[in-house]
């Protein structure tokens, strides 16, 4: 193979993975704007809505997850109580979703694993489903993911930052 054609390669899979990214951004977002459901605003009343220090030192709940109830606070903070704010880390961690899924299925099987891994990925009720909702679900799938192409490349050799990771 051509080094012309690892090139044309290279671009159509990132076009593909934009493309999957921008197709589950948009499937997401037609959903984001729905009343806000009883776990969302309890997690927002009990834990992101007192005071930082506060909310991150209450673990009277394994509901309470504890970064998203910080990113959510700062959230509210900012713009305020809409569920559309409360509900932006959830929704940027379900898009970024699809395109960690690729990283970590090429890593571990190839590319054609990874645009068939992040294809699935995109269109998921239940992923869509947790990436509007203002809870700490997508954070933990997209954290772990990436923890899985960390994990690959340790067993690679590793460089210190991926010690660091």
């Amino acid at each position: 193979m051509s080094s012309a054609s690892k090139i044309l390669d290279r671009r159509l899979v990132l076009w593909l993975v934009c493309g999957l990214t921008l197709l589950a951004a948009l499937m997401r977002l037609t959903f984001i704007h729905l009343p806000m459901r009883g776990d969302e605003a309890w997690s927002f009343t009990s834990f992101a809505s007192k005071p930082l220090a506060e909310g991150l030192s209450s673990y009277w709940s394994t509901n309470n997850h504890l970064l998203h109830t910080l990113l959510m606070h700062l959230r509210y903070v900012t713009f305020g109580n809409e569920p559309v704010w409360l509900r932006l880390p959830a929704f940027f961690a379900g898009v970024l979703i699809v395109p960690a899924t690729f990283a970590a299925g090429r890593a571990h099987y190839g590319t054609l694993a990874g645009l068939l891994a992040a294809a699935l990925v995109a269109p998921s009720s239940l992923l869509i489903e947790f990436s509007v909702n203002a809870r700490g679900y997508t954070l933990v799938i997209l954290c772990f993911l990436l923890l899985l192409v960390v994990a690959k490349r340790l067993l690679g050799g590793g460089r210190k930052r991926d010690w660091a990771a």
